[in-house]
């Protein structure tokens, strides 16, 4: 039975083999109580968390997390990755309408769910670092606001009419490119193809070290103030949750702590200011305080 004196976290979690264990009651804390706000998907959440601090605990995009910093939102960052893909997998384009490579998408029409998700961020930087596409050259097109109000969209960015479905703009030939489909949604679609070659994901996490991290670890700075144990404490619970998780002898390819994801989030700081989505260049360190610093080291 839970404590019925333990503080109670409104809680925003994705359901993953790494939070199942926390989801389910399987990993359990004396002191903290998590309820969770089943918000499917997760994303849909991060408006409230960032709007109206309606979360005491959960998941949250890093940039959504370094925009919501840049505007003074009172949140911690724990040093735990949450969400992290090979980002190379979610973007297609319509073979339909002929072949398309990452070198020939400069001045194409490329659709993205809102400019700041940082799935988009990292497909810009792929595309300029690596395939020669300068940012000036991308034409990027979205259909949500930025989760984070303060922030200020680019003049060169496009919004498509209220109501546009990415992936029907993607089929009827309104965009040329959709950045974030999953694989299995794509694959119902058999003109859909990969705009990165197979193994592409691999092939960059292998020469770059970095695999690229979508969503981190946060709690209300009210919170962490009141106690750095509740930080500590989440934190022992969310790595719990993730050993739990790991099939016997699998290797744990989103490490937590601050070393094991510096460059990564290296790299996200760099880009983002690039393309206009924080104003300024921050410290990895800056990030954490002495509390979640240690956490993971």
């Amino acid at each position: 039975m839970p404590n019925p004196e333990a503080t109670v976290l409104k809680t925003l979690l994705g359901r993953s083999p790494r939070t199942e264990a926390l989801i389910d009651g399987q990993v359990r804390s004396d002191r903290l109580a998590l309820d969770f706000d089943d918000v499917r998907p997760t994303t849909n959440g991060f408006p409230a968390m960032v709007r109206e601090m309606a979360y005491d605990f959960g998941e949250l995009a890093l940039l959504t997390f370094l925009q919501a910093r840049a505007a003074g939102k009172p949140l911690v960052l724990l040093p735990f990755v949450a969400v992290a893909e090979p980002l190379h997998d979610y973007v297609y384009y319509n073979g339909d309408r002929g072949e398309l490579t990452p070198e020939r998408v400069a001045g194409k029409r490329i659709g993205v769910r809102s400019y700041t998700q940082t799935t988009g961020l990292w497909v810009r930087g792929f595309l300029e670092d690596d395939h020669g596409v300068p940012l000036e050259a991308q034409r990027w097109i979205s259909v949500q606001e930025p989760h984070v109000r303060e922030y200020r969209e680019p003049d060169f960015l496009e919004r498509a009419p209220k109501g546009s479905d990415l992936l029907q703009m993607l089929i009827d030939g309104e965009i040329d490119v959709l950045v974030g489909l999953q694989p299995a949604i794509a694959a119902q679609h058999p003109q859909l193809r990969r705009l990165f070659p197979e193994g592409a994901a691999e092939e960059w996490s292998r020469r770059t070290g970095i695999l690229p991290i979508n969503h981190m670890a946060v709690l209300k700075q009210s919170l962490h103030d009141q106690s750095p144990e509740y930080a500590r404490e989440l934190f022992r619970m969310l790595s719990e949750s993730k050993m739990l998780g790991m099939a016997a002898g699998s290797r744990d390819n989103w490490p937590s702590g601050i070393e094991a994801n510096r460059r990564g989030m290296e790299l996200l700081v760099r880009w983002a200011v690039r393309q206009q989505l924080i104003p300024e260049a921050v410290q990895i360190d800056a990030l954490f305080d002495e509390v979640t610093r240690g956490l993971g080291a």
